[in-house]
């Protein structure tokens, strides 16, 4: 009877138990948990390394860089993995390490001098594209490569030793189109098949991939061309239009924004269905001497910078691409804004002086409600949204050399909050994803 009594009582217990862990679970999804990889500088310590925040339970771990430190880290858009220079002077080069892994792959030794030139992960947290310098030792090793993390491969992409080129990765980050000097050739990610889509006698740049990644948009000299890989063959989708600057594609391939090559430039939008070409101004509200186009997230914007003939500044405007409605964003923006991923809301730092010392000030605008911009905090820089957009993420920067830069948030519900102390200096921060 005892037995059978304890049995009982102890399938109970696993019952409750059960139904506890899988309620525990489904609050846990419900809510997941917000992580950031820091890159902060202690003066305690006076040395660098990554903090991990989780901005639920606010417990910073900190860990230590695999390797001595030289020059500035490049962390993937995932937030876990890491570009890490080492070396100095001819012998710079650089090793990939994962953070949750632990895991180091190493450039091969040919490849140093690279201290000082490009490199940047591609958008598939797998690849780093990379120069290095000409080798006065080795011979010229210079050009466009890719770094595999996986493998730990290298493949030469293009053969120009002294920069870089102009380049876009198509979306599925398997082929890149690069301009060089009027041709404008693709090549595969392992430095496969390539190709040139330039005819002779004429001068071409890239300006986009489509997003079926079967054709391509190219600018001539005052045209703007689709070119279509299985046929070979160019399409003037627009003509006698000069520009001075390339056109941006919106993010649902639909639209491209364009600014003329006035002398007061203007901008424009071209919907690539239609032919529609329409100004970014109305009557009321004239937008000349613009220097940058960019698109909302849901390709419902264009954001205007132009800038301002009879003093320093700029103005930032928001229109529709069919030019339905074109609206004042702000004045004196320090950085291009950033917008939510569901795109209702930007946020951005505005400059200003007080008593001739300079300042910046945090805003959010909530672009659904057309209300007025939301000071956040002075001194608010370099902000991020989170993957839910539920809070914004910033740098406090006083803007005095060799101040504490802390790392705060902001909530919906308008509260900031910092998640590192006076004791450390932030130097950039992103989302685990």
């Amino acid at each position: 009877m005892q037995t059978k009594r304890i049995i009982r009582i102890t399938l109970i217990l696993f019952f409750i138990t059960g139904v506890f862990c899988a309620g525990a679970i489904a609050i846990g999804a419900s809510r997941p948990t917000t992580r950031i990889v820091a890159q902060i500088y202690s003066y305690s310590e006076d040395k660098q390394y990554l903090a991990l925040l989780d901005m639920n339970r606010n417990l910073p771990i900190q860990v230590n860089f695999p390797v001595e430190l030289r020059n500035a880290i490049v962390i993937s858009d995932d937030g876990r993995r890491f570009i890490l220079p080492t070396g100095a002077l001819n012998q710079a080069t650089l090793l990939l390490w994962e953070l949750h892994t632990g895991k180091t792959v190493e450039l091969p030794q040919k490849y140093v001098n690279c201290s000082a030139l490009n490199w940047r992960w591609l958008r598939d947290n797998r690849h780093v594209l990379f120069q290095c310098r000409d080798n006065p030792q080795d011979g010229t090793i210079g050009g466009m490569y890719t770094f595999d993390f996986e493998t730990g491969n290298v493949y030469p992409l293009y053969n120009n030793p002294s920069v870089i080129m102009p380049h876009q990765w198509s979306s599925d980050n398997r082929r890149v189109a690069i301009n060089d000097d009027g041709k404008v050739f693709i090549v595969g990610v392992q430095g496969d098949n390539l190709t040139t889509i330039t005819p002779e006698g004429r001068r071409f740049t890239f300006v986009a991939w489509l997003p079926d990644g079967e054709s391509v948009l190219l600018r001539g000299r005052s045209t703007i061309e689709r070119y279509t890989f299985s046929t070979g063959e160019l399409e003037v989708i627009l003509d006698e239009f000069e520009v001075n600057s390339e056109p941006v594609l919106s993010p649902d391939g639909a639209w491209l924004a364009l600014v003329t090559s006035e002398r007061r430039p203007r901008a424009y939008a071209f919907n690539l269905a239609t032919a529609e070409l329409n100004p970014l101004e109305t009557t009321e509200l004239k937008i000349n001497n613009v220097v940058w186009v960019g698109w909302s997230p849901d390709s419902q914007w264009v954001m205007i910078r132009t800038i301002i003939e009879s003093r320093e500044g700029n103005f930032y405007y928001l229109a529709r691409p069919d030019g339905a409605l074109v609206t004042l964003l702000a004045e004196n923006i320090e950085a291009i804004p950033i917008w939510s991923a569901d795109s209702t809301r930007v946020t951005y730092s505005i400059y200003d002086e007080m008593d001739s010392t300079y300042y910046s000030e945090l805003a959010v605008w909530d672009v659904s409600s057309f209300l007025p911009p939301q000071p956040v905090f002075p001194y608010g820089q370099f902000p991020l949204w989170s993957p839910d957009d539920t809070v914004l993420v910033f740098i406090e920067s006083p803007n005095a050399l060799g101040s504490i830069r802390r790392l705060g948030y902001y909530t919906a519900q308008g509260g900031v909050h910092f998640l590192t102390n006076d004791d450390s200096s932030v130097v950039e921060f992103i989302f685990i994803r």
